[in-house]
């Protein structure tokens, strides 16, 4: 069953599919309709709870970072630029999984783990540091490509 296109995470998730698919109009279309349903939930969370507030604002943020794939994927010449702000965003937000989790995860669109070694590795010790142990081992599994308690074992040469 598809997701409800008028629901903030079907218009969020169709955005994502589109910028994927380099069909940025739609994309456009898609984040335009999120910040749209975003903008009644965030007025109405507000005044009840900061942390309830503070997941609507990081999707708000989401749908920044998906603007500024399209800049990334138009205009080569601001990918530097781009990489280092979101860095320098990532850094400033909270440090919470769930958060780090998802701006990484829109990040990894068109930034591979392996080129951002120093923020996965970030976020591997945050969730170290949260309890999330397999979610830190999984991460570091991913950036080293393999799993080495999986390869069979090699001796080293003697002397070595």
């Amino acid at each position: 069953q598809a997701m409800d296109s008028n629901s903030v995470e079907g218009s969020f998730f169709r955005a994502i599919l589109a910028v994927h698919q380099d069909a940025f109009k739609d994309a456009q279309r898609h984040i335009d309709h999120t910040r749209e349903l975003l903008d009644t939930e965030l007025g109405a969370l507000v005044g009840e709870s900061y942390n309830r507030a503070y997941r609507v604002v990081v999707r708000v943020q989401q749908l920044a970072e998906l603007e500024e794939i399209i800049q990334y994927k138009e205009i080569p010449d601001r990918r530097f630029l781009i990489h280092r702000m979101w860095t320098q965003r990532l850094v400033g937000c909270q440090r919470h999984v769930d958060v780090w989790q998802r701006l990484l995860a829109v990040h990894s669109l068109v930034i591979p783990c392996e080129e951002d070694m120093d923020m996965w590795l970030k976020f591997s010790s945050l969730c170290l540091k949260s309890g999330r142990l397999r979610l830190s081992h999984k991460t570091l599994l991913t950036l080293l490509g393999m799993d080495p308690s999986a390869s069979e074992r090699t001796e080293l040469p003697p002397g070595a």
